[in-house]
């Protein structure tokens, strides 16, 4: 994409400008009481041909900070690839990296499919560990977890883990 889209209001205006400017902007969705929040970016495909990133059920401003940290490596050349450990995000510990299927854009990155004018964009999930070291997809992630990140690189809600999430965005 090499137009950026047409800004309906103020803040499609700071979008916009924080794309030109940082070359990513990051939209921060709040927890509420039966739902985690999330954080992700827009612009990273478009200014440096990088999967979007979105973040889940961590405080905002962490999740925001490691959007921000992994979009300064990215902005310096680094590429972070489906299916790898990043290291340096979060301190002593890897998350990973996943594909998220385009089934999920909609209910969790509609503000991107505007900026980008459609579902033709990459996003990947960062995936945090439990305080044991172990990934959300793993079967000795702590259980208590498991709410706060579905698995997007399923596009079914079951194998997500994701369908109560969905059932509180219908609130």
């Amino acid at each position: 994409m090499t137009e950026l889209p047409k800004p309906n209001n103020d803040q499609d205006r700071t979008l916009i400008s924080d794309v030109e400017r940082h070359g990513w902007h990051v939209i921060k969705i709040p927890e509420l009481e039966n739902s985690p929040g999330w954080v992700f970016s827009i612009g990273l495909h478009h200014s440096f041909g990088h999967p979007e990133v979105v973040v889940f059920g961590l405080p905002d401003e962490m999740a925001h900070q490691m959007i921000n940290s992994l979009g300064d490596d990215i902005r310096e050349g680094a590429k972070f690839e489906p299916d790898t450990l990043v290291t340096g995000v979060l301190e002593d510990y890897s998350c990973s990296i996943k594909t998220v299927d385009p089934y999920w854009y909609p209910p969790f990155l509609g503000y991107a499919t505007w900026f980008y004018q459609g579902l033709d964009f990459p996003v990947v999930q960062c995936l945090w560990p439990d305080r044991e070291g172990n990934l959300p997809n793993e079967a000795a992630f702590d259980t208590n977890l498991i709410p706060f990140q579905p698995l997007l690189w399923h596009a079914d809600p079951i194998a997500a883990r994701a369908e109560k999430l969905l059932a509180t965005l219908d609130d």
